[in-house]
């Protein structure tokens, strides 16, 4: 059990959806409960006024994770400590004595019921909400999410009545080993079809070639990924960066990308740049990460964005570098996370290395601290006589899949062409941005600035497709096809570096 528990708390921030969905960095869990039912905790009799704070003390315990946990809440991990801990706490009080708390509250028939279904209840809700949002292709409203949740109680009473009683009351399914057998051949037969849909990918084939195409976008991504984006920083201090047509000894010109994760989603249109006139290409990203130097973020815990960049920043005097591009989400950093996404970073992301640690960032304090952190690093690269070229980034759509919206869009015989975003909605969220990095660019005419919307909006949409692509992967990456829609913006990049060999 403790083994268990350790492992889940140090493998969290390497990869929390292996420690959230894989058995033994949950075992600890289950062990806990276990260890209730085979009453290895010792029963001991405890004086009522003692049991009764106790109880209510586990109960608060429960109600405060459910107040304060959320969708940026790393769990389980040691945060799954405090629920596992109070639950445990709470059955093994009620099952000493029956407290007053525990008769007023919990010995309720209708609570009692609610009980009896709850496991029934946890199978059936959450394919109901999916399904729904599914159907309807957008995330589901409150009043929806409320009534596909007392659906869900009907349904779990029925589930309870008519499946779980009948066979805890031995009316179905009396002998043992016909049960044993029945869930073998259930298990196999699942695993049988589960791996031949696994086999054959899902069998696309029973979709069109237009659904397909935009489904494709999901693994449309830079096919370097986990080769460029992941490097540590020590990695970066021996000099191991990602490169692309680098040739020891030669003079040819050569550019920097350097970026958190919208750098890695443009690298394909970048190598191909590289590649296409014979230019050198230093690459390096992380996520989370503003290209900026003096900067940290509130979802860092300690200096690894900070020490990347500086890394990064030694890089152009040690690899001559000529120009840089800095690429990056810049308005979840200056004025947080988008509507529609999960996470609850709604605040702004930004604040100096040096300054004290807060989740209370406000929108003109973060957009001080970038412009302040943007000015010191166009000036301490400028100095270096190297070109700085500033990626705006692509507009922020409202959906979080486009592949999958575009593709079930085709699917039900639906116009995709007003899915995008308005530009509008675009230019607003952009434009406290816009006006720092154009302010800027007039002070110092070695800063200059791409502007992804100039391709990828109208006059009034930024779609979301383009000849029958997803140019999108999420709410806010290019795909790689996506990105390569960009190579126009590079014309006078692309001419800088040529004049320079």
């Amino acid at each position: 059990m403790l083994t268990s528990f350790l492992f889940s708390i140090y493998y969290l921030e390497k990869n929390q959806n292996s420690v959230f969905y894989f058995l033994p960095f949950r075992a600890w869990e289950l062990l806990l409960g276990s260890c209730l039912a085979l009453n290895l905790i010792p029963a001991r009799v405890i004086n009522k006024s003692v049991s009764e704070i106790l109880t209510i003390f586990s109960i608060g315990m429960i109600f405060l994770c459910f107040i304060f946990y959320n969708e940026s809440t790393p769990f389980p991990g040691l945060l799954a400590f405090p629920v596992c801990f109070a639950t445990t706490l709470f059955i093994w009080l009620t099952t000493l004595n029956s407290t007053k708390f525990t008769k007023i509250f919990f010995s309720n028939k209708y609570i009692v019921g609610i009980g009896k279904m709850s496991y029934s209840f946890y199978l059936i809700h959450w394919p109901l909400l999916l399904f729904g949002s599914y159907i309807i292709l957008r995330p589901l409203k409150i009043y929806e999410s409320l009534a596909l949740l007392l659906l869900s109680m009907g349904l779990s009473f029925f589930s309870w009545r008519y499946i779980e009683q009948p066979v805890r009351q031995k009316k179905i399914f009396r002998n043992k080993t016909k049960i044993f057998l029945g869930a073998v051949i259930t298990l196999v037969t699942f695993f049988i079809i589960g791996g031949i849909i696994h086999i054959n990918k899902g069998f696309p084939n029973r979709f069109n070639y237009q659904v397909n195409a935009y489904a494709n976008g999901n693994a449309d991504n830079n096919p370097r990924r986990m080769e460029c984006h992941y490097k540590s920083n020590e990695e970066i201090q021996k000099g191991n960066l990602c490169e692309t047509n680098i040739i020891d000894g030669s003079t040819q010109s050569s550019f920097l990308s350097w970026g958190d994760s919208h750098a890695d989603a443009i690298m394909p249109l970048l190598e191909e740049i590289a590649n296409d006139n014979n230019f050198g290409m230093y690459h390096a990203s992380k996520n989370s990460c503003p290209p900026l130097l003096g900067i940290s973020t509130t979802t860092q815990s300690d200096d690894e964005c900070n020490k990347f960049n500086e890394l990064m920043f030694e890089v152009i005097s040690k690899n001559n570098i000529q120009n840089v591009i800095l690429s990056a989400r810049w308005t979840v950093y200056t004025k947080g996370r988008s509507k529609i996404e999960p996470l609850s970073e709604k605040d702004p992301l930004m604040i100096s290395f040096d300054e004290k640690k807060s989740n209370d960032i406000k929108t003109e304090d973060a957009l001080k601290t970038f412009e302040r952190h943007l000015l010191k690093t166009i000036n301490e690269i400028t100095e270096m006589d190297v070109n700085i070229w500033f990626l705006e980034q692509p507009p922020e759509q409202k959906f979080i899949s486009p592949p999958d919206q575009l593709a079930q869009y085709t699917i039900r015989g639906k116009d995709v062409s007003n899915l995008g975003i308005n530009k509008s909605d675009h230019e607003s969220r952009e434009n406290e941005v816009a006006e720092i990095i154009y302010k800027l660019s007039e002070l110092n005419p070695r800063f200059k600035i791409l502007s992804p919307d100039t391709i990828l909006c109208s006059k009034l949409k930024c779609s979301l497709d383009f000849e029958g692509i997803s140019i999108y992967r999420d709410d806010d990456h290019l795909t790689a096809s996506g990105s390569r829609l960009l190579k126009p913006l590079f014309e006078d990049f692309i001419n800088s570096n040529k004049s320079i060999n």
